[in-house]
């Protein structure tokens, strides 16, 4: 019988290039997982303003698009979803729990540092940019992320982590929260607050502390790495175990 086949969806997070989550690659390519690493709206254009009317719809819209193009090459996925990412990972949760193995949330966005962030709905229109969070002191990377960002997506940024903080009780597939205490951009109770409202039977908290917000290329990242393979294959090996349903048993 063959054993199921496990893909990856890979989810960057709000202004981010492909370079936030992309270190994760050769881990993937060298495990032999089938991957999807899409876009999401409104990112890696030419400009910030590629973000003017987008919103978190899109942003779910994409991450479903990318999902299901996935499944259609393999039985099971793990998202694993940094920052921005990470909401649209927790959401997928809830929509497709039988084709989901497991969720990885990487600094999901879900409390925004930022004291304006819970006005963005009010007054983003009235900012056409915001400057993007930059690394912190320390970290040895140079962003590539967008240096601002219009007022109106940042609005639909925060409107998207409240929607996915009332439906984290929905969530029930195995799942790995990833968080930093030294996160300027999501603040560190996230993370808790994630791992204790999901109602996943095996759940697996991990906090680091000397990497900021962008944990698959700061200072800590081997570690990250190490942390979301070791999830992967913990996963890959259950479903390895586990009958293909598509394979009726044999007539007695």
């Amino acid at each position: 019988m063959e054993p199921m086949k496990l893909g990856i969806l890979l989810l960057h997070g709000f202004t981010s290039s492909f370079d936030t989550v992309n270190g994760l690659l050769p881990h993937l390519e060298a495990a032999g997982l089938p991957y999807r690493m899409p876009s999401l709206r409104g990112h890696n254009q030419e400009s910030p303003a590629a973000l003017k009317g987008v919103t978190y719809r899109d942003w779910i819209a994409d991450g479903e698009g990318a999902l299901s193009d996935l499944l259609g090459e393999v039985d099971q996925a793990i998202v694993v979803g940094l920052s921005m990412g990470g909401l649209v990972a927790l959401l997928l949760g809830t929509e497709q729990p039988d084709r989901l193995t497991g969720i990885v949330s990487v600094a999901a966005a879900m409390r925004l540092c930022d004291p304006l962030a819970p006005l963005s709905p009010y007054i983003g229109w009235l900012f056409p940019r915001f400057p993007s969070p930059q690394p912190p002191r320390g970290e040895n990377y140079i962003s590539t992320n967008y240096p601002w960002f219009p007022g109106t997506a940042g609005s639909e940024l925060f409107k998207f982590g409240q929607l996915v903080e009332a439906r984290l009780g929905r969530v029930q597939t195995p799942i790995l929260v990833l968080g930093s205490e030294r996160d300027t951009v999501v603040k560190p109770e996230a993370a808790r607050i994630i791992y204790e409202r999901v109602r996943s039977a095996e759940k697996q908290l991990q906090m680091f502390d000397r990497t900021g917000h962008e944990m698959m290329q700061g200072s800590e990242k081997d570690a990250v790495f190490a942390a979301i393979m070791g999830f992967i294959a913990q996963r890959r090996a259950v479903l390895e175990q586990a009958p293909d349903p598509s394979v009726s048993p044999p007539a007695h």
